[in-house]
């Protein structure tokens, strides 16, 4: 069965990968939704693979989707 829409983008039970540091995941809307595609793009050398490595860092130390 597909997932509604509004239940991935919305409601007080949307799940959220966080990135481990408060003040980025402030930036992104308090974190990553789970399920969602997110692109990250950018001109050379603006960050990228450092947000990144941030997000899979976040992701793995706090081993829990809140």
């Amino acid at each position: 069965m597909a997932a509604d829409l509004s239940d991935l983008m919305g409601g007080e039970d949307r799940q959220i990968i966080s990135t481990g540091n408060s003040e980025l995941d402030k930036k992104i809307a308090d974190g990553l939704p789970v399920g969602s595609l997110t692109l990250i793009e950018g001109e050379n050398d603006t960050g990228k693979s450092v947000l990144t490595q941030q997000i899979i860092w976040g992701a793995n130390e706090t081993g829990d989707v809140r």
